[in-house]
């Protein structure tokens, strides 16, 4: 061994000892910071402890009441009763009314009308009559593109 590992030896040695010294400064039998750790960590395992017990109580009570009871003799001959499933039906299939501008924007989308949802309602039953042409159809739909547009540019102050 030479020189230099030896003194890396001793130095390594050294610096053991005082990390024991410290270790035992604050974590030791004597040291006041180990007493509130421990004092805290006993009143930890007793919560611990009384919260199991409650769970444990808790359970018992569950299987006890999940024992199956005697049912009356009135009871014991009635056979139970279907449950109907329950139909959900989805606000856009439920028809509309004739003549409102739901189902005015049906009718549009039907026929493939673009922009129908910013129409008003004025615009779709325009739109909708049997003698309107393509190209009224198209300006009215451009007519309601431009109006819905112009809502989004900033209005500039006077």
């Amino acid at each position: 061994m030479t020189a230099i590992e030896k003194e890396q030896v001793e130095v390594k040695k050294g610096r053991d000892a005082s990390i024991d010294k410290l270790w035992g400064k604050y974590y030791g039998p004597n040291a006041k910071h180990s007493k509130k750790h421990s004092k805290a960590a006993d009143q930890m395992a007793k919560m611990k402890e009384r919260m199991a017990a409650e769970k444990a109580e808790k359970a018992k009570k569950a299987d006890h009441k999940k024992e199956p009871q005697a049912q009356p003799a009135d009871k014991a001959h009635k056979q139970p009763v279907e449950k109907k499933p329950r139909v959900v039906t989805h606000e856009l299939n439920k028809p509309a009314k004739e003549g409102s501008r739901n189902a005015l924007m049906k009718q549009a989308r039907a026929l493939g009308i673009k922009y129908f949802r910013v129409m008003n309602r004025a615009e779709l039953e325009e739109a909708l009559k049997s003698g309107t042409t393509k190209e009224r159809i198209t300006a009215i739909a451009e007519g309601a593109k431009k109006r819905w547009q112009a809502g989004w540019k900033f209005q500039k102050k006077g």
